[in-house]
């Protein structure tokens, strides 16, 4: 079977701001595990496939049935990169001044977590020796849908791992926006609470937006609110 991918003109690549690198990494490693899971797809059946285009912009891509993948592109600063089902990739970028070459390899996102987690740990018992306080998270439930139940119990698993204060506020699928409200504004006072997370979805009869409007700022764990939402997406955000 023959594939072929058309590609544009490389542009130059814009300044990236340091913070973004990791999250940049993540995405080219998913990115390229990705790749591999279409090339199998397309090889199935055939123990080799591929495709050449003209090197003025266009593409040729191999895929094995071994679980190798190669992808070439060609234009005024070629790339080619290879990936292989043993977890390691490696990127290859020729540009007309030189070539630069990144090698990436998979992450083992559980350790990675663990390591985080650890850390986290550290530095709420530090909170704790050296002031007396204690990360406070709230999360309320509202409802019995098991895939949010289960959700929950994850959150305060992880919370209690770590050593942080945690209120549980669970409703009845019944309660009313009122009823949630005066919950959330509870916890906006309690100054024993950093965090309130509200777990999502709520019933119908909620609006979710006001419930999540209704959170302070500082206290919005899933970052939900408008102010962190552009914090977010802004370079020197708050």
């Amino acid at each position: 079977r023959t594939y072929v991918l058309s590609v544009g003109p490389r542009l130059p690549p814009a300044p990236m701001d340091a913070s973004l690198k990791p999250m940049v990494l993540c995405g080219v490693a998913g990115g390229l595990a990705a790749g591999l899971l279409l090339g199998r797809m397309m090889s199935t059946g055939s123990k080799d496939c591929g495709a050449a285009a003209p090197s003025n912009g266009g593409a040729k891509v191999e895929t094995h049935d071994n679980g190798r993948a190669k992808v070439e592109t060609h234009d005024n600063g070629g790339a080619k990169v290879e990936a292989h089902d043993n977890g390691r990739a490696k990127v290859e970028t020729q540009a007309p001044n030189g070539t630069a070459k990144v090698d990436t390899q998979r992450i083992d996102g559980k350790a990675v977590a663990d390591d985080v987690r650890a850390e986290v740990k550290l530095l709420s018992n530090q909170l704790k020796r050296e002031h007396g306080v204690s990360p406070g998270l709230a999360v309320i439930l509202v409802g019995s849908r098991k895939d949010s139940q289960s959700y929950v119990r994850n959150k305060k698993t992880a919370a209690a791992e770590v050593d942080f204060y945690t209120v549980d506020v669970t409703l009845e699928e019944t309660a009313s926006q009122a009823e949630l409200l005066a919950e959330v504004e509870k916890l906006n006072n309690d100054s024993k609470v950093h965090a309130i997370l509200v777990q999502l979805p709520l019933p119908k009869h909620i609006d979710e937006a006001t419930i999540l409007k209704a959170v302070k700022v500082e206290k919005d764990a899933d970052g939900f609110s408008a102010m962190n939402i552009g914090n977010l997406c802004l370079k020197g955000g708050d």
